[in-house]
């Protein structure tokens, strides 16, 4: 099987960065080839002196993660790639994960494959979850995240590639939904395990337990991303109804906004970019942040 791996960078750790690729170079089935496609970091010069083999392509700003890897995944596909390994930054395979996955992406009928994802944040309870499902091997799932996915090139071709308005957040969750409108599973491989990192997680503290919220994993992002997050998880809901009730979306959204009073400052600017997110998702609104 041909199979090329896009690794998506902004700003990366750059030694973190370089752990991920020699373990992606070192893979025991070896991959074709392996590109990073920078969404225009400010530490390039020290990517591009990262010796491997490794292919870089510089987009020369952020324009988004939808289109470095749709970037990533037709240069690939030109080199004769047919799937291809779409990785975040951060997260960390163990050197057999692909040739574990292989057996299950031959099915025409499969548009993704990927394994669990271990985030470092979580506790025990979250750690050993397991995926719904009858099968002992794998659960066929509704959505899961971009990073370690092995995606059938064939599928995202006949999906119309990744959606480049939505700019970053619920990116793949869309793309999981057109491809299970086209036909296509998406399976998680329930013994397979990676680790990925989600967002800094909010401390516990004696206001998260007044408001309630004590037992329960809240993540802190930037302004920017409180916007995409508000915003793309209402517009993909109206997409795909089928999946989950838009107006459910819109009460946690609102309900979720008590949560900024728990992140790290500047916590008025999340709050409005996070209003400015749900209005925008309502409207169905799409383009860059920097058009907000």
């Amino acid at each position: 099987m041909n199979i090329g791996a896009v690794v998506v960078t902004y700003n990366p750790d750059i030694e973190l960065l370089i752990n991920n690729i020699q373990i992606l170079e070192h893979q025991t089935f070896e991959l074709d080839e392996v590109v990073i496609v920078d969404n225009g970091s400010k530490n390039i010069a020290e990517i591009r002196q990262i010796h491997s083999s490794v292919k870089i392509i510089s987009l020369g700003k952020n324009l988004g993660i939808a289109k470095a890897q749709n970037v990533g995944v037709r240069h690939v596909m030109n080199h004769g790639s047919e799937f291809v390994l779409t990785m975040d930054q951060d997260s960390i395979l163990p050197a057999d994960y692909v040739e574990n996955l292989i057996p299950f992406i031959r099915n025409e009928n499969v548009g993704i494959v990927s394994g669990r994802f271990v985030d470092k944040n979580w506790g025990k309870t979250q750690s050993d979850r397991n995926p719904k499902g009858t099968d002992k091997e794998f659960s066929v799932v509704q959505d899961i995240i971009a990073s370690g996915n092995i995606v059938n090139i064939r599928a995202w071709i006949r999906a119309g590639e990744f959606d480049e308005s939505l700019f970053i957040d619920y990116v793949d969750f869309d793309f999981d939904y057109k491809l299970q409108r086209l036909g296509f599973k998406i399976l998680e491989i329930r013994d397979v395990t990676f680790q990925h990192e989600i967002g800094s997680n909010v401390k516990p503290s004696s206001l998260r337990t007044i408001m309630g919220l004590k037992n329960q994993i809240i993540f802190d992002h930037s302004p920017m991303r409180m916007y995409f997050m508000n915003r793309n998880r209402l517009i993909v809901r109206k997409r795909y109804p089928e999946f989950g009730s838009m107006t459910r979306i819109l009460m946690r959204e609102i309900l979720n906004l008590r949560e900024i009073v728990l992140m790290d400052s500047p916590r008025s600017r999340k709050l409005i970019f996070a209003i400015r997110g749900i209005w925008d998702g309502i409207l169905n609104r799409t383009g860059g942040v920097q058009n907000r």
